[in-house]
């Protein structure tokens, strides 16, 4: 039954990462599992659309040509911030899948997005759990549960 429990707050993770971890909590199971599944299953998700993100954008650059710029407040922020600030923020702001597949149309090399996407999501893992586990206690505390 845990296994059941860990595998479906991963699966939820891998499709939305900020509704996994009050689920997880909500299923029964403990903060740590929960920081786990949640950072484990955005993780997965990472490397799926890393993996086949790579090969569809070589494929529309070959078929449509290069050049395009990604247009002038997102070229901004992207020069500024680079993969630290897309892997810090894309996971609490779009989600890993959005933030991944962005970094690779924006011309991020796979391992340095794989890297900063996987920080940010065990930071951002870690601080919601904190903050869903604590909203739970604190839920038993006033209600007596």
């Amino acid at each position: 039954m845990y296994l059941v429990r860990f595998l479906t707050t991963a699966g939820l993770a891998a499709l939305e990462f900020k509704a996994a971890i009050p689920a997880g909590m909500a299923l029964g199971l403990d903060p740590f599992s929960t920081f786990l599944a949640a950072a484990l299953g955005a993780t997965f998700d990472t490397l799926v659309i890393l993996f086949l993100g790579e090969k569809f954008r070589r494929w529309v650059l070959a078929r449509h040509g290069k050049g395009r710029s990604p247009g002038r407040w997102l070229g901004s922020a992207y020069t500024r911030f680079g993969a630290p600030g897309l892997g810090l923020l894309a996971p609490l702001l779009v989600g890993t899948p959005l933030g991944t597949a962005l970094g690779i149309s924006l011309g991020l090399e796979a391992r340095p997005l794989f890297v900063w996407m996987t920080a940010g999501t065990a930071f951002w893992s870690a601080i919601l759990t904190t903050t869903v586990a604590a909203g739970f206690e604190g839920l038993r505390f006033f209600f007596h549960l």
